[in-house]
């Protein structure tokens, strides 16, 4: 948070020149700023306090002659002070949102797609949902399927649609029922175990079909992620095509493909409660010259990842944190 705080003029001044610069992508001059802020100011006043507002860091004038455009600072003081959010907008859209992923009855991965289908449907923006935690995911059945001798493919399905594979091998190769009964075994002792953590069980007392248990929990755990961060984009080209630089553009085309460093930034963000990262604010060099607008994705009041918008510093924050707000309610009301 910006420490200094503004006189409620210089706020007005810099409520006008964000929305005004947000809208058209113009600098924006004193004339504009008379015109919107109603303060009984002189012109020449006004101009003072503007230039006061760029000598503090909150404003910048590309050109002499131009208006002005604010900067990092000035983004910040108006989000964490200045900005207002419309709550009934977000209860309409929240409504939407949960009847549109109740209907569409899918699995959690098609929940996700849908996501960020209508965070894209809803804003102008580049949408992000990273998912780094299994903990809602619990085994809904487990599978063990004879292959070619002696190879033995296992097969744990979670509730929300998860996978996770592994072949053995046994020798000498167990009869096919015994196999089977071995599946079957896991299944009843793990079904609604957390997938997140390690698969065990006791030993059932028949040693042939404990044998076949124990190598393929082996297996399993052996072979599994058990902190799998994911991240899916949708609509990078808006983002993009809102920088006037291809160096700008290449830089967040590779942070995004590279795809680890923004998992962290969006959950350091998580994390630290801060629901909007400004420019060079998520410490990534490539995306100073991009903002995240995010929320936590939550499960049965689980936090698992992150919903956000990416976008230009020059960003409709007011309207990004609307729609970001209303998917986080949707999702945890539509899979709660």
């Amino acid at each position: 948070m910006v420490e200094e705080q503004l006189s409620p003029r210089q706020e007005a001044i810099l409520m006008a020149v964000v929305a005004e610069y947000v809208r058209t992508g113009v600098p924006v001059g004193s004339k504009h700023v008379l015109d919107v802020t109603h303060l009984g100011l002189s012109p020449a006043s006004v101009r003072a306090q503007m230039a006061q507002l760029e000598q503090e860091g909150f404003l910048a004038q590309p050109h002499v002659s131009s208006g002005r455009i604010p900067l990092v600072k000035g983004y910040r003081y108006f989000v964490d002070r200045l900005m207002r959010v419309d709550t009934t907008l977000i209860e309409r859209l929240r409504r939407e949102i949960v009847g549109r992923l109740r209907a569409a009855r899918g699995e959690w991965d098609d929940v996700l797609e849908l996501t960020l289908d209508l965070a894209v449907e809803h804003s102008q923006y580049t949408a992000v949902i990273a998912v780094w935690s299994s903990e809602v995911e619990v085994v809904r059945a487990v599978h063990l399927v004879p292959l070619d001798p002696p190879t033995i493919l296992g097969v744990v399905v979670g509730s929300r649609g998860a996978l996770e594979r592994a072949m053995f091998e046994i020798e000498p190769t167990p009869p096919e029922s015994v196999v089977v009964a071995a599946g079957n075994f896991l299944a009843s002792r793990l079904r609604g175990h957390r997938m997140s953590e390690r698969l065990a069980v006791l030993p059932s007392g028949n040693a042939e079909m404990d044998a076949v248990v124990f190598a393929a929990l082996a297996a399993i755990d052996e072979s599994r992620v058990r902190e799998r961060p994911e991240l899916r984009v949708r609509e990078v080209a808006k983002t993009a095509s809102a920088l006037d630089q291809l160096s700008k553009v290449a830089g967040v085309l590779e942070t995004i493909e590279q795809r680890l460093s923004l998992v962290e930034v969006l959950r350091r963000l998580i994390d630290e409660g801060e629901p909007v990262s400004i420019g060079n604010e998520s410490g990534v060099a490539a995306l100073d010259d991009c903002s995240l607008v995010v929320a936590p994705c939550e499960v049965d009041g689980t936090i698992v990842g992150s919903i956000g918008l990416l976008g230009p510093v020059r960003m409709d924050y007011g309207g990004a944190s609307v729609v970001v707000e209303a998917l986080r309610e949707g999702v945890a009301e539509a899979v709660g």
